[in-house]
C-alpha cells in the first residue's frame, strides 16, 4: 500500500524546488564526482559533517546538486513527522537554502536578534545546514558592513562545523583577490570543513 504521506511530501517539494530542478537526483550526477557528493550527504547527520564547495562553469549542474542535498535532508527528516499546517518545514529540517544575493538581503534586513555573542547573524542562517547558491553573484564591494556580517557568518559556521554547501562560478584563488575576503576564503578553503569539487562539463542549458 502506498504511503499516504508521499503525495504530501511531493507536493511540498514541487512548491519549493524550481521546475527545472525537480528531477534532480543522485543517479544523474556525473559518476566522477558522485562518490564525493554521496560521502558529504551521508555525513550530514553524523558528528563530523562535511559540506561542499561546488565550482564550475555556468549551467554545469551545481544548483541541481544542491537540490539533491535538499531532497536528501527532506526525506531523511520528514518521514513519520506530522508537521502542523502552515508551519515552515525548513525549520523542522534545520536547513536554509538561499542564493548569495538573498543571503546578503537577509543580513541587511536582520533585526540584529541572534545569539548574544553573534548579534549580527539571523537565526535562519544559524541553522544546522546552509545551502548557498551562486556564491559571488551577490557581492557588493562598496558595502563594507555587509562584508563584515558575511565574515562573522562564515566564522560562526566554521567554528561550529555547521554543514555548509556552496555553489560558485569562482575559485578560492579568485575570491582571495576581493578586498577584505581573505578570512572568509580561508574558512571556505579549509578541507576539514568542506570538500572542494569541480563539477565537470559546460552549460547543459544550451
Amino acid at each position: 500500500m502506498e504511503n499516504p504521506g508521499k503525495h504530501k511530501f511531493k507536493n511540498y517539494l514541487n512548491s519549493v524546488i524550481p521546475p527545472r530542478h525537480r528531477k534532480a537526483r543522485m543517479s544523474l550526477i556525473d559518476p566522477g564526482i558522485r562518490p564525493l557528493i554521496k560521502e558529504s550527504v551521508e555525513s550530514l547527520y553524523t558528528k563530523k559533517p562535511k559540506g561542499l564547495l561546488l565550482m564550475g562553469q555556468v549551467g554545469c549542474g551545481k544548483t541541481s546538486i544542491l537540490w539533491v542535498v535538499y531532497k536528501y535532508c527532506f526525506y531523511h527528516r520528514m518521514n513519520g513527522i506530522n508537521v502542523p499546517k502552515n508551519h515552515p518545514i525548513d525549520s523542522y529540517l534545520n536547513l536554509t537554502f538561499v542564493t548569495h544575493a538573498e543571503l546578503i538581503n537577509i543580513l541587511r534586513n536582520s533585526s540584529g536578534i541572534g545569539e548574544s555573542e553573534n548579534i549580527g547573524i539571523p537565526k535562519k542562517l544559524q541553522r544546522r545546514i546552509l545551502l548557498i547558491d551562486d556564491f559571488g553573484c551577490g557581492y557588493d564591494d562598496k558595502a563594507g558592513w555587509n562584508l563584515s556580517l558575511q565574515d562573522e557568518l562564515f566564522d560562526y559556521r566554521w567554528k561550529r562545523c555547521l554543514s555548509t554547501f556552496i555553489s560558485t562560478n569562482l575559485t578560492p584563488s579568485k575570491l582571495r583577490k576581493w578586498p577584505g575576503w581573505e578570512r572568509i576564503v580561508d574558512r571556505i578553503a579549509d578541507p576539514n570543513w568542506m570538500t572542494h569539487i569541480v563539477v565537470p562539463g559546460g552549460s547543459r542549458r544550451k
